[in-house]
């Protein structure tokens, strides 16, 4: 049973574990850090008050641990984290997989504003004394120029969690990207994949047809708190960045890239980031 398995005083997991044990069906939003993952969980979760619905950005038991203890160096429990919370207790729930009815959504996001927003999240437990914004700049730019497709975090996240843990290649399935998601059906697992660059446009079509509903969700911006504490610098160093035209074009040649993107999209993303207009 699948109460059994929970041992924890932690009261939304508690509450998660109950619907999930009548409803028998989890809904996931289950993406990389700093693709929308809040907006889109609160506003499911709202929708969704009889079927359980977590957020989670990790499932593998290697990636848990890592991330427990990246945030037990900046001061914080695991406890205290809603996606690692939720994702230690969905990794016991892997092995009821065949019992349980998993609809997925995940987000995907251009690479390099992902890593420029995931820089500016973290800034302050990095830099607690701050930082010069031409330094952020320095940082950002060594990053992109050891881009490795093989071994980088964006590019590699579907094999290591949708794949690994529910064996689903979202490559073999088309993506859509004139609309700007695409719905993937596996036995009893459902995928729903949306590029962020388009979710004000296409959630309420898209969440329609994945869970048969007729409702429009209200999608409302979450994290805007954090975000205005470095929104007048992280403008500024997106506006003074310039990334070299070979970098871009290697960052934007990898199959995450070219699957989510049309060539036109990658096209404009290479002359925002290089700063050179046609």
């Amino acid at each position: 049973m699948i109460l059994t398995k929970l041992k924890t005083k932690v009261p939304d997991v508690q509450k998660l574990a109950i619907k999930l044990f009548f409803s028998k069906t989890a809904i996931l939003v289950y993406q990389m850090g700093k693709v929308g993952s809040t907006t889109v969980y609160f506003s499911l979760k709202k929708q969704f008050l009889f079927t359980p619905v977590f957020h989670v950005h990790c499932l593998g038991e290697r990636a848990l641990k890592e991330q427990e203890k990246a945030y037990q160096a900046v001061g914080k429990m695991p406890s205290q984290v809603r996606h690692l919370r939720h994702g230690n207790f969905l990794r016991n729930q892997l092995n009821e997989s065949a019992i349980i009815k998993w609809k997925i959504i995940t987000l995907v996001r251009d690479p390099i504003i992902r890593e420029i927003s995931i820089f500016f999240q973290q800034k302050e437990h990095r830099f607690p004394n701050g930082i010069d914004t031409n330094e952020i700049i320095d940082i950002l730019q060594q990053k992109f120029a050891s881009f490795k497709e093989s071994t980088d975090y964006v590019c590699t996240w579907f094999e290591r969690e949708i794949k690994s843990n529910f064996n689903v290649n979202v490559y073999d399935f088309w993506f859509d990207k004139q609309k700007g998601y695409c719905m993937i059906n596996k036995e009893n697992i459902g995928i729903l994949i949306i590029r962020l660059e388009d979710l004000n446009n296409c959630f309420n079509t898209a969440t329609k047809k994945f869970f048969s509903i007729n409702k429009n969700l209200d999608l409302r911006a979450e994290n805007v708190a954090s975000y205005k504490e470095y929104k007048a610098q992280y403008i500024e160093a997106i506006a003074k960045i310039k990334i070299p035209r070979d970098v871009c074009e290697l960052i934007y040649s990898s199959r995450y890239a070219k699957h989510f993107y049309s060539d036109e999209m990658l096209n404009k993303l290479i002359e925002k980031w290089t700063k050179e207009s046609k």
